[in-house]
């Protein structure tokens, strides 16, 4: 029988796009195969990935606040299991110091709202390889600006389950 117990992480970012673990019973890798393992976010539908008969994968859509979660093994009928999960709006508005050396290795912080509310977290600078990052109270991350080979200014995204936020900021190189 199809059952939703619970719901890993219980939070993403709004944008959607967080791997959300659903646990249970009845998630088949045959209804996966089929197409007609789904997860349902509020009223958007999702395909479910990686069924292992009590747990597989749905990435959140895009919403704000607490939204219900589903599931359905025929593409038809949902789950009522009133599992829920949160997504966080956060913006990003401070990136501090805004400049460093080429060389990389300057602590920047990321100032906003709801940070703390994330988890995986990274850093990416301009289209260099993420960096990982630390969650600092409710509105800071921190991480070190990796080398580059380019002098001049670059974008600084916080991404969160390898979702980037929509907000950002600018860092010099020099």
């Amino acid at each position: 029988a199809l059952a939703l117990s619970s719901v890993c992480p219980s939070r993403g970012i709004a944008e959607g796009g967080t791997a959300v673990t659903v646990h249970g019973s009845g998630l088949t890798a045959l209804s996966e195969q089929l197409g007609y393992l789904q997860c349902r976010f509020n009223g958007s539908v999702v395909q479910a990935t990686d069924a292992s008969g009590t747990s597989a994968v749905c990435n959140s859509t895009s919403a704000t606040g607490i939204v219900s979660v589903e599931v359905s093994s025929n593409g038809r009928d949902f789950t009522t299991s009133g599992v829920q999960f949160e997504l966080v709006r956060v913006v990003l508005d401070d990136v501090t110091p805004w400049t460093g050396p080429e060389l990389g290795g300057t602590l920047v912080t990321l100032g906003g709202s709801s940070i703390g509310a994330l988890s995986d977290v990274v850093c990416r600078f301009g289209e260099l390889e993420t960096v990982s990052a630390s969650v600092h109270g409710g509105s800071e991350a921190r991480c070190l600006s990796p080398s580059s080979s380019l002098v001049g200014w670059t974008s600084v995204e916080l991404l969160s389950g390898g979702v980037a936020l929509r907000s950002g900021g600018s860092f010099l190189y020099y």
